[in-house]
């Protein structure tokens, strides 16, 4: 069985997409030169680095990479396959979630001008002060 499939097991329910159905739309979405395969690939070796922890909200998956030294520091990324109203509900309860992990500061890199917005928000009501 693949962490892949284990993960998909964790999560499902009758209103979450299965996992590499998600991964396929969150692909489609990114318009990554890659294969869906390769991409799905990709994710599962991302999984398996060190320092890396997954966590899911509705139909979204959260990647993100910490700092050895630092564990309160990290690299987040999103793999999104729900719609807008409801990414931006999972990104709040995401960063909910990383701060009762113990995160102070998350960074993330992005070229979709519009999830600037979802961050402004965000940023406007945070479920962290200071973070």
């Amino acid at each position: 069985m693949t962490t892949l499939t284990l993960f998909a097991k964790a999560f499902n329910s009758s209103q979450l997409k299965q996992v590499e159905d998600l991964l396929k739309i969150a692909f489609e979405n990114s318009r990554t030169p890659y294969t869906t395969e390769e991409a799905i690939a990709a994710v599962v070796a991302e999984s398996r680095m060190p320092n890396c922890i997954m966590m899911r909200q509705g139909n979204t998956i959260f990647i993100i990479h910490y700092v050895p030294k630092q564990k309160n520091e990290g690299m987040f990324r999103a793999l999104n396959a729900d719609t807008p109203a409801n990414y931006l509900q999972n990104s709040l309860e995401f960063i909910k979630a990383a701060g009762l992990a113990g995160f102070t500061l998350l960074v993330s890199q992005f070229q979709d001008p519009a999830l600037l917005q979802i961050f402004k928000y965000i940023s406007r009501k945070p479920p962290f002060p200071g973070m």
